[in-house]
């Protein structure tokens, strides 16, 4: 396997990723379940049926489902606006009254995810179609608050602390062990930058407004006792942020560094981050706890258009998503009463912009900025601002959930990870399903080779903590006696004990168990070094057998949870 092998995988993994999540799919690794709430239920409800279109709902309210980074659904999210709370259903549905201000802030937290922070655009007495989408928080990582020092966490996103540094909120020292969480998002993976707080608007030290495109953004958190800290007045935490993977071909060598203003819902520039691209991260010190966001101002141009359903009613109070093509950046609109948007985007760049209506469809275009400079954020009547049209929503056609059960293995289909590898550490398990293995995974194919190609990826999780997954190139139905590939193998408690191998496989079986589910056989030789790896190298072997879901197609199937595509050797 090549380099530019891994780059275009996760480049198609990345646009497939977008339109399944948008439909709040459920996916096999990443079910979520709890009690029904009553009073969340109750307000959800007016949100949506149960069937495939949803009841638009009345007034001047924020509406829509949380899910994660799978797609599936959370519940018993506290939803927070100004002084209201409401907390999402079962179904992860929510409706929440607000002011008719031109944008609101929507708060989202629950214990054991990154918190979420959106800003809204709304209009008096329409509603506002809003998708949230949570970020699993990486483990806590302990550290001694009086002597300070270095943690690293997920991706090699990195903290290095002077002793005193963290104090409570309200500025009172504190002494002993503290929690570290460094949660990073990557841009380059859709349901990771949909995580991101806010919608791209920042402020720069001099008090303009601009449109970012990201580089990364890094959630610091640190807790006592469960209780959320924040660093001392005149101290600073330096901080590395992961680079994007893959990375854009051009990174600068120095980009602001911007800290997040929850109660405006913007992104405020507090200092300068440069590049350490031998270590893949940008390097720069912050002064108190947030996400923080290593970006720069892109040069921001306006995208109008019109939405309509398949009678050709404007859609109102439809949500907006931009994200660029061949830049990482992306904004949000809320259509007005008579379907008109308008949303920042780079000049004379490639961007992808889908429109979503209240039920079952979604409209997605790609289109070419224009190359005139515009506000931020932009006047729709600006004549600058370039007219792309109509966006066509018809039910039915575009991003939509599926059966949960689509991506679970049927019962007679095997389940199986055995693994005899030695190097820095030494693995050597014998996993079935009966020993509580999970798989999930997706297969796709490079709709740009002359010749039959593509890749499977398989990631299993034992129970006991281990994780292993397994790329290999070979599309859905292809098999191969001298398939290239990787395997990585890392433990969910400890985010340093993780190992990456070249290896060899022979694909003995890939074929179709499901409508757009497949089932995968094969075996590995494994010979050492993967390029980016950490310490803990393997050689060895493997033999395996699970599911993967194919993202084939506009709208695929992911039947796999993106965040735990490998944080070791990435």
């Amino acid at each position: 396997m090549n380099d530019s092998n891994g780059a275009w995988w996760y480049g198609l993994a990345r646009r497939a990723a977008l339109l399944a999540l948008v439909g709040a799919s459920t996916s096999a690794c990443g079910n979520a379940g709890s009690n029904d709430d009553e009073a969340a239920t109750e307000g959800a409800s007016d949100a949506a049926d149960s069937g495939d279109t949803a009841d638009v709902p009345v007034g001047t309210v924020v509406a829509g489902t949380v899910t994660d980074v799978t797609g599936a659904p959370v519940a018993e999210v506290e939803v927070r606006s100004g002084d209201t709370t409401v907390v999402s259903g079962a179904d992860g549905r929510f409706e929440i009254a607000v002011g008719a201000d031109d944008a609101v802030i929507v708060h989202l937290y629950k214990p054991g995810y990154v918190r979420g922070l959106e800003r809204v655009t709304v209009r008096e007495d329409i509603p506002s179609l809003l998708r949230p989408v949570l970020r699993a928080e990486a483990p806590a990582i302990p550290l001694d608050a009086d002597e300070g020092g270095e943690v690293t966490g997920m991706r090699g996103a990195r903290i290095d602390a002077p002793a005193g540094a963290f104090v409570t909120r309200d500025g009172t020292a504190i002494a002993g062990m503290v929690d570290v969480h460094l949660t990073p998002l990557n841009p380059a993976i859709a349901a990771e930058y949909d995580a991101y707080p806010g919608d791209g608007l920042a402020r720069t030290t001099d008090g303009g407004l601009v449109q970012l495109e990201t580089f990364g953004v890094l959630d610091v958190t640190v807790r006592q006792d469960g209780e959320d800290l924040t660093i001392a007045d005149g101290m600073g935490v330096e901080v590395e942020i992961p680079l994007p993977d893959p990375a854009p071909a051009q990174l600068p060598d120095a980009v602001a560094l911007w800290g997040f203003d929850e109660d405006a819902g913007v992104w405020e520039e507090e200092g300068i981050a440069t590049l350490d691209l031998s270590a893949g991260v940008y390097r720069g010190t912050i002064t108190h706890l947030s996400p923080w966001n290593a970006d720069q101002p892109l040069e921001a141009t306006c995208v109008r258009g019109h939405v309509e359903d398949e009678a050709g009613d404007p859609v109102a109070g439809s949500l907006v998503f931009a994200e660029g093509i061949d830049y990482l950046g992306g904004s949000t609109a809320t259509t007005d009463a008579s379907g008109e948007f308008c949303v920042p985007v780079r000049k004379d760049s490639q961007v992808e912009i889908t429109a979503f209506d209240w039920g079952n469809g979604a409209a997605v275009r790609a289109v070419t900025s224009g190359g005139e400079d515009t506000e931020v954020p932009p006047v729709c009547s600006d004549p600058r601002c370039q007219d792309e049209g109509t966006w066509i929503i018809i039910e039915g056609e575009g991003p939509t959930p599926w059966d949960p059960a689509s991506c679970m293995p049927p019962d007679d289909e095997p389940v199986r990870f055995a693994a005899a590898l030695g190097g820095e550490f030494d693995v050597d398990v014998d996993l079935t399903r009966a020993d509580g293995l999970e798989v999930c995974g997706w297969v796709i194919d490079d709709p740009a080779a002359a010749d039959p190609t593509g890749a499977s990826v398989l990631a299993f999780f034992d129970p006991s903590g281990w994780e292993f997954v397994v790329w290999m190139e070979g599309g859905a139905g292809q098999t191969s006696s001298e398939a290239v590939g990787w395997v990585v193998v890392q433990r969910a408690d400890d985010p340093n004990l993780a190992g990456a191998s070249l290896c060899s496989f022979d694909i003995a079986r890939n074929e179709e168990v499901a409508d757009d589910v497949w089932g995968v056989t094969g075996m590995g030789e494994c010979s050492g070094w993967y390029p980016g790896a950490p310490e803990g190298n393997l050689t060895g072997s493997l033999d395996f057998s699970g599911i993967a879901g194919e993202l084939g197609g506009l709208f695929p199937t992911l039947c796999c949870d993106l965040s735990m595509i490998p944080t070791a050797g990435m």
